[in-house]
């Protein structure tokens, strides 16, 4: 066996353990059986990388705690407003609390999401994340760290290129690969947090109109820091973590793509 593609194969198994330390969940492979990586062309996936931080979402800890509130105000205000209806009271209680109740947790939520996401610091904190994870992909493209971790060698090509035709069989396989979404764990004022970003690979035949897989990979920094330390010298801090979890992503999807039993040179 020739010594680099030794060396290929040493880097996927190094890395793909690497991987299973720092991934998070995700989708069971399901990689067509007939997938042949000598006919196949690599291309970036066409979507906008993103950031969502714990502080901005539905599920945050200010929104539930705007809910429980708003709950407790359209029950406390519904409740008085049943008790001045006389004889009437019972029925008042039955149909009108519930739905005050209901809509004071709706509003509360509302409150206290909007009310999180224009916190001091978390506007900063989703530029630099957002800033950074864009940069990731500028810097360590998915398509290119799968292609050099595969036992085998894929052309990469741009979104809606096609290869220019040559001799012997021609590609007939599409690999789509892109970073998806940038999530954080850990929220909070002055409180450390991790990084947890997703990638997606599709995999796609000739005259499809959709995919024949599309699976989706999460991976998280080992570190944990405070805003402050992500961003001091520059981000630097960051900069590693995010290539730490672009590696993990990329040995995820070359891992799965290389165990789909492409053919051995």
């Amino acid at each position: 066996m020739p010594r680099g593609l030794i060396a290929r194969h040493a880097t996927l198994a190094w890395l793909v353990s690497v991987a299973s330390l720092v991934a998070g969940c995700a989708s069971a492979p399901a990689l067509p059986g007939g997938l042949d990586l000598t006919r196949a062309r690599l291309q970036p996936l066409e979507s906008a990388t993103q950031v969502k931080l714990e502080e901005e979402g539905w599920h945050s800890p200010a929104t539930r705690r705007g809910g429980w509130a708003g709950m407790g105000l359209g029950l406390g205000l519904s409740g008085l407003a049943c008790a001045a209806t006389g004889p009437l009271a019972v029925l008042c209680y039955v149909s009108v609390v519930p739905l005050g109740t209901a809509m004071g947790a709706v509003g509360g939520a509302v409150v206290g999401r909007s009310l999180a996401s224009h916190a001091d610091g978390v506007a900063d904190k989703a530029e630099l994340l957002r800033s950074q994870w864009s940069a990731l992909s500028q810097r360590a493209p998915l398509a290119q760290a799968v292609e050099r971790l595969l036992p085998v060698r894929v052309p990469v090509v741009a979104a809606g290129d096609e290869p220019a035709a040559a001799p012997g069989p021609q590609p007939d396989w599409r690999v789509h690969l892109g970073y998806g979404i940038l999530g954080t764990l850990g929220s909070g004022s002055g409180k450390p947090f991790a990084l947890q970003g997703t990638a997606r690979l599709q995999v796609w035949q000739p005259g499809q109109r959709q995919p024949d897989v599309d699976l989706l990979y999460s991976a998280s920094s080992s570190a944990r820091l405070t805003l402050e330390q992500w961003s001091a010298d520059d981000a630097l801090a960051l900069r590693r973590a995010l290539d730490e979890v672009g590696a993990a992503l990329a040995a995820q999807a070359a891992g799965d793509l290389a165990r789909a039993g492409s053919p051995q040179r």
